[in-house]
């Protein structure tokens, strides 16, 4: 089972590299087309959306999301590693336009709960300075958060919750944003 994490994280980031790369190679290329995933059903109350979510997709930048669950501590802190590392390597310009959401959910939440500190400070810490590029935006769900028994207030206050991580998979998908 561990081998498949990791394989999983080297995977991700190498496709990360690779679109990267692909698009400072071409830095006129164009969002890809929205896909809209069929709905399952009509919720009853639709999530709230913030103004920027309600925003056409740029043509001027790459926006792209992952799906951050079933981690252990040290590939989460790899996968934030390399995030900073493609950060670094990406010239200034295309810094800019470069969008990329983690939506959190499942065990991995726990590497950002401020009671966890003690533990995994080094983590949060990495997750902090990430964010504070303005590329990088860490989202979680608050379900998973309550079954965890975790409450905004135990949140550093870069993290955003949102109520439910699927809902918010197809709501940045409708945005223009593609998984990686």
């Amino acid at each position: 089972m561990k081998f498949t994490r990791n394989s999983l994280i080297v995977v991700l980031a190498t496709v990360l590299t690779v679109l990267v790369l692909l698009w400072l190679a071409k830095p006129g290329i164009a969002t890809p087309p929205r896909v809209d995933a069929p709905s399952g059903g009509a919720a009853a109350t639709p999530p709230r959306v913030s103004d920027a979510a309600l925003e056409p997709p740029r043509d001027d930048g790459a926006r792209y999301y992952f799906d951050v669950a079933s981690h252990d501590a040290s590939e989460f802190r790899a996968l934030l590693e390399r995030a900073a590392e493609i950060y670094a390597a990406t010239p200034a310009p295309q810094r800019d336009a470069l969008e990329v959401v983690l939506v959190i959910h499942g065990p991995d939440i726990e590497y950002l709960a401020t009671a966890n500190s003690a533990r995994y400070g080094d983590i949060i810490e990495l997750a902090r300075e990430l964010e504070a590029h303005g590329v990088f935006d860490f989202k979680m769900c608050a379900s998973a958060a309550r079954q965890r028994g975790i409450a905004p207030a135990d949140l550093p206050p870069f993290v955003e919750l949102v109520p439910w991580a699927p809902d918010e998979f197809e709501r940045l998908e409708r945005a223009g944003y593609v998984r990686l």
